[in-house]
């Protein structure tokens, strides 16, 4: 297995104006999605991680999104049935901080371990059905 690389501490404010901090050691793994409104593959796949979200089998896993390059209005409208919070980046300045992912890959999605270190890093969509597989992969797979 490859070396992991760290993620930096990520925070900021959320859809709802709350300020917060991704802690990595909260959960078993933690999902960053980063998406937009106006993002057609993000939208596609977004439903899949709101049902994983919400999945028993996926309670010690923190799932959070960043809102890449999109205002505020048209992120709360289209994340109305989101069930996990997400962070306004509306410069792009947290995607920039994450190792390995192009500033400008909407969506992408990395999942981190307890350690914070990147486990698995999906740019572009994540393939229909393949989210549970990956992070149940992540979880198996915590060294």
């Amino acid at each position: 297995m490859a070396q992991r690389v760290a993620l930096p501490p990520l925070s900021g404010t959320d859809l709802n104006g709350t300020d917060s901090v991704i802690n990595y050691s909260d959960a078993r793994a933690t999902v960053i999605n980063s998406w937009a409104s106006w993002c057609a593959p993000c939208r596609i796949e977004l439903p899949e991680f709101a049902q994983a979200a919400l999945d028993p089998q996926f309670t010690d896993v923190n799932f959070i999104g960043l809102n890449v390059r999109d205002s505020l209005d048209a992120a709360r409208a289209f994340s109305a049935d989101l069930t996990f919070a997400s962070l306004m980046d509306p410069d792009g300045v947290l995607l920039a901080q994450i190792p390995d992912v192009p500033p400008q890959a909407l969506p992408s999605t990395v999942i981190a371990d307890q350690q914070g270190r990147v486990a698995a890093r999906i740019i572009g969509p994540v393939p229909s059905g393949d989210l549970d597989e990956i992070i149940q992969w992540v979880l198996d797979n915590e060294n």
